[in-house]
């Protein structure tokens, strides 16, 4: 954990545990791994899994155990924006690696209140005999009425959360999703295309789509509290988009991340300021694209080339802070 303000690390740990000494898989770092990570919209919980099945959840600042399953498989989980709701999109192993390939697979509605599922998808097409696809994401409307899931096998659903319905499936490759803040469209990455497919939310109806640099299969995406921006991690780099339009205001922004970046959140600050904390860094961001530009020549020392622009910033006629 660490300190908001000053992101120094806290000397305090939380574990999902216990497990399996001597741990009979085949990668038991791997098996120890947390997946999936959220906190309550009010700041009062932490919520955290992973694939084997621990499922925790600790009051905050205080760290008390609140809720503990050791039975809910967890690859992503998302609490809904007004904290009533959490979902949990999880698979088994079909053997005892916890990245190998999937025996079930499941998505679970859970109503917070009384910590009991209230609604479940099977993903698993028995009739036909197909494998179970493998869970990719999970993304909530900010109205919290419409939940989103994709997996790594092209199927995108969307589910009525009040009414614990599907609303549509698709078929489509979408490494990330998002709601728009107003809830009524839903965007996905396609990374081979490099684009942004946008959806209607309730229907399914393709309604446009935007170019976006370097999408890769560990692209997030995720809009920011005021829906000005859309920010959107590369392996280890980050894009900004805007929010209303979709075209690019600054690309591929390096982070000073020792692995990809498979993990995203974002939390905003008073001062125009966006703190992204990735899998392996946090980072202070400047939300002001002026002071890019202005940043730009601090660190290179000079005015960027054309080229430089075109790639940083790919949608602005080149104009150079310094000269």
């Amino acid at each position: 954990m660490h300190d908001r303000a000053t992101l120094r690390r806290l000397d305090e740990d939380l574990w999902l545990g216990p497990y399996p000494d001597p741990d009979p898989t085949v990668a038991p770092s791997a098996h120890r791994r947390v997946t999936a990570l959220a906190v309550l919209p009010d700041g009062s919980a932490l919520l955290a899994a992973d694939r084997t099945g621990h499922l925790r959840m600790w009051s905050l600042p205080d760290r008390r155990l609140l809720w503990s399953r050791d039975d809910v498989p967890a690859a992503w989980l998302a609490v809904s924006p007004d904290g009533r709701h959490l979902a949990t999109f999880g698979f088994t192993p079909s053997d005892t690696l916890p990245d190998g390939g999937a025996a079930s697979a499941r998505l679970v509605l859970w109503d917070l209140a009384t910590r009991s599922p209230v609604f479940t998808d099977d993903f698993a097409d028995r009739a036909l005999g197909a494998t179970p696809p493998k869970p990719r994401t999970i993304a909530f409307s900010p109205d919290s009425a419409t939940v989103a899931v994709s997996s790594y096998e092209d199927v995108l659903r969307v589910y009525d959360v009040a009414q614990r319905r599907r609303l549509f499936a698709r078929s489509i490759h979408a490494s990330a999703l998002a709601f728009t803040p107003e809830g009524t469209r839903l965007l996905g990455a396609t990374p081979g295309l490099r684009r942004i497919s946008v959806w209607n939310a309730q229907t399914g109806e393709s309604l446009e789509a935007a170019w976006a640099p370097r999408l890769g299969e560990s692209s997030r995406m995720r809009f920011t509290d005021d829906g000005r921006w859309l920010l959107i991690t590369h392996d280890r780099s980050l894009t900004v988009l805007d929010g209303r339009t979709l075209r690019v205001a600054v690309a591929d922004v390096p982070l000073p991340n020792d692995g990809t970046n498979d993990a995203f959140a974002l939390a905003p600050s008073t001062d125009g300021h966006m703190l992204v904390g990735t899998q392996t860094a946090l980072v202070d961001l400047d939300l002001d694209p002026q002071r890019w530009k202005e940043a730009s020549c601090r660190l290179a020392g000079r005015a960027l080339t054309t080229q430089e622009w075109d790639r940083y910033l790919p949608e602005d006629r080149y104009d150079p802070a310094c000269r």
